[in-house]
């Protein structure tokens, strides 16, 4: 039995060479299943530090999806659509980054 009366369990799965993880809440007769894919998760993730690591030098703050940096992207590294390229937001004025998600921006 889980939280408040919510049966949870947690299992992985291997099935043809990729891992699931499957969280299986059931209260009251729903049965709510959450796959999800774990090679998949964790090879974005890689690569998205890859690519976050070629401006190691030049970043000033980063979040879960965003990043601000010094200077002008080489244009090869950004497009308003293509997925795995930077997106251009807009052009910082003033900054202050005070700690994680909490910070003034003045564009």
């Amino acid at each position: 039995m889980g939280y408040k009366g919510v049966d949870t369990k947690l299992e992985l799965h291997v099935n043809e060479g990729a891992m699931t993880n499957t969280l299986s809440e059931r209260e009251e007769g729903h049965n709510n299943d959450l796959s999800i894919n774990v090679a998949i998760a964790a090879a974005i993730t890689s690569y998205a530090r890859i690519k976050m690591n070629v401006l190691r030098d030049r970043i000033v703050y980063t979040d879960t999806d965003s990043a601000v940096v010094h200077g002008e992207l080489d244009p090869s590294m950004v497009s308003p659509t293509d997925l795995g390229k930077f997106k251009h937001e807009f052009r910082i004025k003033n900054a202050v980054f005070k700690a994680p998600k909490t910070y003034v921006i003045e564009t």
